[in-house]
């Protein structure tokens, strides 16, 4: 079965349905518990308190990051990590609260709730601490797992 989703330039858009399940699981797996996606084309990010989207936020993390953070989380944008979907997307070892300094941290948090509108953030987060309490960390959280793929401001990118 297909779907016929109507296209930009008036032409429509022939969709294969299994594929479009698929895409659409994928999707909802991934964005759901710990994860969350922001890439340069979002069209309609939220901003922080002061002004900042997900997207220049991430572009301030992927700045601060070291040498030896990047290798544990910063990858090529074509990567085939990036079309992995996991469970609670622990599929790296870059563990907020174990590889990252607070203020890091803490710009991962606002990339995280910048990507949920203000009526579920706080309910998405909550969700994702009682998932990950038995992290043993002092909010679940920190027992996240994140990557990053491309370079914010340089084309592509992606924060997982």
């Amino acid at each position: 079965m297909s779907l016929i989703l109507p296209g930009d330039s008036g032409a429509d858009l022939v969709v294969q349905r299994r594929a479009f399940l698929k895409a659409a699981a994928a999707g909802l797996a991934v964005t759901g518990l710990c994860g969350g996606r922001v890439g340069a084309a979002a069209s309609s990010a939220s901003t922080s308190a002061l002004g900042e989207t997900p997207e220049t936020l991430t572009a301030q993390l992927y700045k601060s990051l070291t040498a030896e953070q990047k290798s544990l989380m910063a990858f090529e944008f074509d990567n085939p990590l990036r079309n992995d979907v996991d469970n609670n997307w622990h599929i790296t070892k870059a563990v907020i609260g174990q590889h990252f300094d607070k203020d890091q941290q803490a710009l991962m948090r606002d990339i995280f709730m910048g990507l949920h509108s203000e009526e579920y953030a706080q309910k998405v987060m909550q969700q994702v601490e009682h998932d990950n309490r038995n992290t043993n960390r002092t909010d679940g959280f920190s027992g996240c797992s994140v990557a990053m793929f491309g370079t914010p401001g340089s084309g592509k990118f992606e924060f997982v």
